[in-house]
């Protein structure tokens, strides 16, 4: 496929997304800056550490305080809006508590859209069939924008994900392992692709997530008290009780374990929900180790292939995967795109599914009509679900098998 002809209509198609995007935030701007985005929490462990008070980082009553000095005309909420991420994170936000919090939360945004921008530029070695990708499109990327709008952290994990593989890309495997240990303010994401990796005996990987890991563990330590720190995991799970039928809805999540809540629901079988996502996730993840053992280096379609499939996996597999989290689909979808439109997808219906499914996932509208008017965004999880089905398929066939180098890599 030639991509000289498709590249009118997906311009017009991510500019189409990206103005609904602009519509949307000029709507809700007035309760953005009054407090009502997640970075609130952000903002108050960041205050609350500047402040010397970092060993009550996880005192509900304390968050609220402090979250009423600087969100108090949020009306809908009685109780704070809990901060449940690792004390390390909170660093990263201190700088931002100087200015106030309408500010810091627009200089936040603007930061954001920036390492955003720069995903597609720092993919464009490997996105050979797509020179001219013009890099507004995560921007027209409904998660990016959800990310932007409540001023969440999933495009930093996003970063630093794509950081990890193409370090990984050069071997750098000791390197790759450090950036996705800086990853683990949200580790049930970062996991699923560490054990992936770890079951394909990339121990220099391992090594350096490892070594970072235990550095961010012992300067949370630093930071709230070891105290505070043996606390955190029981905090987090008491979040999980009581907060499972309120704001972690498992119907607005878009993976295996929200999709289950449709088919099963979450309150009438708990336990055989449970049983069977972790049935399932243990498929998957042995879906993604074995697509990256049949990998090749030297056949960069695989790889990549490789990488987008893992990406797929654990958002399937995460116990909470949001909206803002689909942020890792958007380089698993500029791979899987870029394989479509070349030379090296096997056959015109592969090739159809593939575009078809990428372009639902950019397709803003549906996301809306789910989450909003059906209150069941877990059903995007079909999606990433097909997407595994094919690539699972894809790289199976011969066809793929024995690729003949790239030539447009020279372009890199």
């Amino acid at each position: 496929m030639d991509p000289e002809t498709i590249r009118p209509p997906v311009r017009f198609f991510l500019v189409g997304m990206l103005l609904i995007h602009v519509l949307m935030f000029w709507q809700l701007r007035g309760y953005v800056l009054a407090g009502y985005p997640d970075f609130t929490i952000f903002y108050t462990a960041g205050k609350m550490v500047r402040e010397g008070m970092a060993s009550q980082l996880y005192n509900d009553a304390l968050q609220y305080d402090v979250q009423l000095e600087f969100a108090s005309g949020v009306h809908i909420r009685k109780g704070n809006l809990p901060y449940n991420h690792p004390p390390f994170e909170a660093l990263l936000y201190v700088p931002f508590t100087y200015l106030s919090y309408p500010v810091a939360y627009i200089l936040w945004g603007l930061v954001n859209a920036a390492l955003a921008l720069c995903v597609p530029l720092m993919l464009r070695p490997h996105l050979y069939h797509l020179p001219q990708l013009p890099p507004y499109l995560a921007l027209s990327f409904f998660p990016v924008f959800i990310s932007l709008l409540q001023g969440q952290d999933a495009i930093l994990l996003m970063l630093l994900f794509v950081l990890a593989f193409l370090a990984y890309k050069r071997t750098a495997d000791f390197t790759a392992g450090c950036w996705l240990a800086l990853a683990l303010f949200k580790f049930h994401l970062v996991l699923p692709l560490v054990l992936i990796l770890l079951f394909n005996r990339r121990w220099k990987l391992f090594y350096g997530f490892a070594a970072v890991g235990t550095g961010l563990v012992l300067l949370s330590v630093a930071i709230v008290g070891w105290r505070s720190a043996l606390y955190y995991p029981r905090y987090i799970w008491f979040l999980e009780k009581t907060m499972g039928r309120g704001a972690i809805v498992p119907s607005t999540m878009p993976n295996f374990r929200g999709l289950l809540d449709t088919v099963l629901g979450w309150t009438r079988f708990p336990t055989l929900t449970n049983i069977l996502t972790t049935i399932v996730s243990v498929f998957l993840i042995a879906l993604a180790v074995r697509c990256w053992r049949q990998s090749d280096p030297s056949h960069p379609d695989r790889e990549n292939l490789a990488f987008s499939l893992s990406l797929l996996v654990t958002v399937l597999v995460s116990y909470h995967a949001f909206a803002y989290d689909w942020t890792l689909l958007l380089p698993a979808s500029l791979l899987i795109l870029n394989h479509a439109v070349g030379p090296n997808v096997s056959d015109d219906k592969v090739r159809r599914m593939l575009l078809w499914a990428i372009a639902v996932l950019f397709f803003t509208p549906l996301y809306l009509v789910l989450w909003i008017n059906f209150v069941h965004l877990n059903l995007m999880a079909v999606v990433p679900l097909f997407l595994v089905y094919v690539l699972v398929r894809e790289t199976r066939k011969p066809t793929l098998s024995a690729l003949a180098p790239v030539p447009a890599l020279r372009a890199s």
